[in-house]
């Protein structure tokens, strides 16, 4: 992996893909990250930005986080990482961890920004949607036995 080349753009970092692994982009474009809360500016003249989903996606395989987390793992997986890339453990050069703690304090930010924002939904079909198995066994069946 290359180092890090990028340029500030009005709040924004432009990394060339070939800098961040499984972007789905080609090599040699240029992928937009920012900061969730700076706004939206405009990419640079010829850089790809990253659609939400995508960032989030990202984000999530940064923090190696299945596809359903709970905030717990969420967590848990963020500073297990920021542990696996302290100085005291860590034997990469100063700079390759200083720029994997910037990545994953920036993706555990956008999951974090998007946790924060999710609209939690209390229909009845969104609850039934995660019953667990005895719940739902309860749901269908009431208290009745098999036998």
């Amino acid at each position: 992996m290359n180092h890090l080349h990028h340029q500030a753009h009005d709040g924004e970092t432009i990394y060339n893909a070939m800098e961040i692994p499984d972007v789905g982009v080609e090599k040699g474009h240029e992928v937009s990250l920012f900061m969730p809360g700076k706004g939206e500016p405009m990419p640079a003249p010829g850089a790809y930005r990253m659609n939400k989903y995508q960032e989030i996606m990202e984000a999530r395989k940064l923090l190696r986080l299945r596809e359903s987390a709970t905030m717990e793992e969420i967590k848990s997986n963020y500073r297990t990482l920021l542990s696996e890339w302290h100085p005291d453990k860590c034997l990469e050069n100063q700079e390759r961890r200083n720029e994997m703690t910037r990545k994953i304090i920036s993706a555990y930010k956008i999951i974090m920004h998007y946790c924060q924002h999710y609209q939690y939904s209390f229909s009845e079909e969104a609850v039934k949607r995660h019953l667990s198995p005895e719940e739902w066994w309860f749901e269908h069946f009431g208290g009745e036995t098999l036998y």
